[in-house]
């Protein structure tokens, strides 16, 4: 009677009972010829590296011929997956040596593993951002951990959106690239989305109902409604510093706002009235009403656009509470209103001045088509129009000769023909701002979390660069507003603040 001395290679590629580099553990099963099994459980011994542990058996059986099996486990003790297994015919000595059954060296006997598959787990990440690659394998239905050291993770193609560095992501620009990893003959992939790179900003706590950019005093005005921290007023915000100006007490609940280019003169609908107050910056107090609710019983101004470098000239969009059934747009020259007949219902909801007498605009929703229009000296005159091939809402931007609205689509001011469409894939948007003498637009993708602030060149109408905002996903954050100011900055406004970029996408 004798105790066999097995040895298993742990790790090792080679020699003796190859056992896998994910098992922790085995249980060696010893069945002597016409004999007894004798079977004993061992534990992988501690530390990472590849190492040969002769185990002995805890009891003596009958030396000569036999069977060996070992079968390897997930977790200590025998527990967890039965993850691999190996067995051979042997000859037991009588002082425990293992042999071949012809009597010479006994030499590597290979495993069976029950791997079928890899789970490749990778984060999506933003550019500048990394994160750590994680294998796991599959046994069936279990999941079995493996030594993250032994396998091989690949970025098939060497695509340019990231780098990879042992098991290490980094990401390098917007795109999406797969990962592969390769254990013992197994693979599995995954794919991951590298977003843009997170924007450098200032969020404040000015929880406007709409806010207009102050160019000659570089600030922005905000509307307040009863509810919050300046109750029914208009209040100034430095952008740089967040210094809050005197709220000017203005009407119950103001919404819409527009501020001429000099920074002298305000016109702020008053929602709980249907009427326009103008309101002189300088003195910092609000003066004359304009009443519309003659015009458009219930309503609000959905819109306000000054005239450029007017302070006289505007043009207002009316609508129903919900924004729905405009009516604009409505010419007021220094308070009287200009229009000898109001537009019909379900015209332009929201404008922009194309020229200091023309304005282009366009009905959201379901009405795709688009005004031009001229305030002329005594009424308002419709000088064309045309069906959009898509649905459009929202804002609308002037850059050079052609107006960019919020879809991506682009006409020109002047003739009101298609030329073309700022896109990028299948991506909806929310808000766009342009240069009015630049060659860049901002759009911001809708439902994004992230937010995304993508970046267009007006050219080539293509994507350039973009930012992403951390909006809160958990209370559906999304974009009220999108301003582009002074030199470089880009103002967002949302339900919980106002974020300011010192520097838009690409500028």
């Amino acid at each position: 009677m004798t105790s066999p001395k097995v040895p298993i290679a742990w790790a090792a590629l080679t020699r003796d009972v190859q056992g896998p580099s994910y098992a922790k553990s085995a249980t060696i099963t010893f069945t002597p010829t016409g004999g007894t099994p004798t079977t004993w459980t061992v534990d992988r011994p501690a530390g990472l590296t590849a190492q040969t542990v002769f185990y002995q058996s805890p009891g003596s059986v009958q030396s000569g011929h036999g069977t060996l099996s070992v079968t390897f486990f997930s977790a200590a003790s025998g527990a967890g997956t039965n993850v691999a297994s190996a067995s051979a015919s042997i000859e037991v000595l009588s002082n425990g040596t293992v042999l071949n059954p012809d009597g010479t060296a006994f030499g590597t006997v290979t495993y069976n593993s029950t791997l079928t598959s890899l789970v490749v787990t990778a984060p999506d990440l933003a550019a500048n951002t990394f994160e750590t690659v994680t294998v796991s394998g599959r046994s069936g239905a279990d999941v079995v951990a493996l030594p993250q050291d032994l396998v091989d993770i690949t970025l098939p193609g060497n695509p340019p959106f990231a780098t990879l560095a042992g098991k290490t992501l980094t990401g390098v620009a917007e795109g999406t690239i797969g990962v592969q990893a390769t254990f013992e003959a197994v693979t599995g992939s995954t794919s991951v989305h590298v977003t843009p790179p997170a924007a450098t900003f200032t969020k404040y706590t000015f929880l406007a109902n709409h806010i207009a950019y102050d160019a000659g005093n570089n600030k922005f005005w905000g509307t307040f409604g009863a509810s919050t921290a300046y109750p029914d007023s208009i209040v100034d915000i430095d952008p740089a510093t967040g210094t809050i100006g005197t709220p000017i007490a203005v009407g119950s609940n103001p919404g819409a706002i527009a501020v001429s280019a000099d920074g002298t003169v305000a016109y702020v609908c008053i929602n709980g009235s249907s009427t326009l107050r103008v309101v002189d910056l300088t003195s910092r107090t609000a003066g004359a009403t304009i009443d519309f609710s003659s015009l458009y019983p219930s309503g609000i101004a959905s819109d306000i656009k000054f005239a450029p470098n007017s302070t006289t000239d505007i043009a207002v969009c009316l609508s129903d509470a919900s924004g729905q059934h405009a009516m604009g747009p409505i010419f007021y020259r220094s308070g009287v209103i200009v229009n000898q007949t109001a537009p019909s219902l379900d015209t332009a909801a929201t404008v922009v001045w194309t020229s200091s007498q023309t304005v282009d605009g366009i009905q959201n929703g379901g009405n795709n088509t688009i005004y031009r229009v001229l305030m002329d000296t005594n009424d308002a005159v419709v000088l064309g129009s045309v069906d959009a091939p898509n649905a459009h809402s929202g804002n609308i931007g002037l850059a050079g000769n052609n107006v960019y609205f919020q879809n991506g689509d682009v006409f020109s001011s002047g003739f009101l023909t298609s030329q073309g469409q700022l896109t990028n894939g299948s991506e909806a948007y929310e808000s766009i701002a342009t240069d009015s003498n630049g060659n860049s637009a901002w759009l911001t993708v809708a439902g994004s979390y992230p937010r995304i602030i993508r970046g267009f060149d007006l050219s080539s109408m293509g994507p350039i660069q973009a930012v992403t905002l951390p909006l809160d996903s958990a209370s559906s954050e999304g974009v009220i507003q999108t301003t582009r100011f002074g030199a470089t900055g880009f103002a967002v406004l949302t339900a919980k603040g106002l974020y300011v970029l010192p520097h838009a996408p690409s500028l």
